[in-house]
């Protein structure tokens, strides 16, 4: 079974960070170091808070969302980024994000784009990251930076959900 893409960058990245014993990925200290760097990447990995298998505490958010309300270019721009992002990782992870950027978002999606060149898993074109991009921004501008208050308690939500 081929390892996730975090998990491998995990593999390389902490063995090169080996030396420090206060390496924290997760705000508590983190294990330290005895030689074994496929035990050591597996400690740190293992040590990662984790909600049914999330990463990130936006994963755990409603990986749906309604755009009936949205403009038709949007809502066809939004049954993309659901398509394209689903093959990786839940669309939550990008809808409960905190990025409000359109820049943000571009690079963002451009990383993922060059990323999934490489994964088994939904390729996309430049033109159609451009889509998801744009989609993104507008529904940042939309849910985000109009109503951060709801926003923002609906992230602390996913926070408190997240270190259960």
């Amino acid at each position: 079974m081929r390892r996730p893409f975090w998990e491998r960058f995990l593999r390389i990245l902490l063995p090169a960070a080996a030396g420090c014993s206060a390496l924290s990925l997760s705000g508590r200290p983190g294990p330290e170091y005895h030689g074994e760097t496929e035990g050591f990447a597996i400690n740190v990995l293992n040590s990662l808070p984790k909600q049914n298998g999330s990463i990130f505490y936006a994963d755990l958010g409603p990986p749906d969302l309604d755009v009936a309300a949205y403009p038709v270019t949007q809502q066809e721009n939004y049954r993309l980024f659901h398509e394209i992002c689903s093959s990786c990782h839940t669309p939550a992870r990008a809808l409960y994000s905190q990025r409000t950027l359109r820049g943000s978002w571009a690079y963002y999606v451009e990383r993922m784009r060059m990323q999934g060149q490489f994964e088994p898993k939904r390729r996309f074109t430049t033109e159609e990251g451009n889509r998801v991009v744009d989609f993104l921004a507008y529904d940042s501008e939309q849910r985000k930076v109009r109503d951060w208050d709801r926003f923002e308690a609906q992230l602390r939500e996913l926070g408190a959900l997240y270190r259960r």
